[in-house]
């Protein structure tokens, strides 16, 4: 069996069911139950995110039309990173990343982002 060059897909970390954090092997299991396991590369746990590699065109097409069932729950799949930024023209908007440093637990994020929109 040739191996086709397919775009990956994405899952939201926290579209998973808290009682069913998958590792990676039992996010290819959970993804084989829909395309066959002939059907899943692999999947790599990225931030707040999984990528989800697909061995063909189709069996990636097959997830994005089906869905992902986790733990009873429907999870979207994404047929590309639900995090890029993309412009009119399609392009992607390269983006900053900001780490904040020595915050106390307690302080809600929303804190933090108020803080920042202030400053810009």
């Amino acid at each position: 069996m040739s191996i086709n060059t397919s775009p990956p897909v994405f899952v939201l970390n926290r579209d998973l069911p808290e009682d069913k954090r998958l590792d990676n092997y039992d996010m290819c299991l959970a993804v084989s139950k829909i395309v066959g396991r002939e059907g899943v590369l692999g999947a790599q746990r990225i931030g707040l995110l999984r990528r989800i590699y697909m061995r063909t065109v189709q069996a990636r097409a097959t997830l994005l039309a089906k869905g992902l069932g986790v733990g009873g729950r429907s999870v979207t799949v994404f047929a590309q990173n639900p995090f890029v930024v993309t412009g009119p023209d399609g392009r992607e908007i390269p983006g900053t990343k900001i780490i904040v440093s020595d915050v106390p637990i307690s302080l809600a994020n929303v804190m933090i982002e108020d803080a920042l929109k202030k400053r810009c």
